[in-house]
């Protein structure tokens, strides 16, 4: 019987060897998981800081601000989050916006228009502090924090969305110059060994 590298001619590559192979899948794979135990590490950091804000709330809300911090949290959870939900919900199910690409667009930057115009009034409120300080600082340090924590995660996320699109673009050249395949010869069953 004949094997598979038997009938192969000589040079050609076998297609396990161009999918799975290579330093390119490699760098792709090591990216992937580095990328994954990144995205699991900012989530718990991201959620040990939203903790730690509902403590510093519900401890201090009474305590002086010069601007309402304590209704940034709040704010954020009962109106911003639903409104965003809601409104992907809609953009999705609506039948003449599903046709569109341009209503596919919509709905793809609503999330990240919503979150960036949450991010832009935390980062604004932490800097127009001027009495916070003093006044509530451990309100004033949690809120901060998760602020900059959410600011870290999009800093984060879009050089990962850059390194991707140069990997991917990178990759396909790899693979279009380096392992362009010569198209298959056929093989006559007596050049098998037996």
């Amino acid at each position: 019987a004949c094997t598979a590298a038997a009938r192969r001619p000589r040079g050609e590559v076998a297609p396990a060897q161009v999918v799975h192979g290579g330093p390119a899948q490699l760098a792709v794979r090591v990216f992937a998981r580095v990328i994954a135990g990144l995205v699991v590490l900012g989530a718990l950091i991201l959620t040990a800081l939203f903790l730690d804000t509902l403590v510093a709330l519900a401890r201090h809300f009474k305590e002086p601000c010069d601007e309402p911090l304590r209704w940034f949290l709040p704010t954020v959870v009962c109106i911003v989050e639903p409104l965003r939900y809601r409104l992907a919900r809609w953009l999705e199910r609506a039948p003449s916006l599903r046709q569109s690409c341009r209503a596919r667009a919509a709905v793809a930057c609503s999330r990240p228009l919503c979150y960036l115009g949450e991010l832009a009034w935390g980062l604004h409120m932490v800097n127009s502090c001027r009495t916070c300080q003093a006044t509530n600082p451990r309100l004033y340090r949690s809120v901060s924090r998760l602020v900059l924590a959410q600011a870290g995660l999009v800093i984060l996320v879009c050089c990962v969305l850059a390194v991707a699109g140069a990997g991917e673009a990178l990759a396909h050249c790899y693979y279009t110059t380096c392992t362009a395949r010569r198209p298959r010869q056929a093989v006559k069953p007596e050049n098998c060994p037996v």
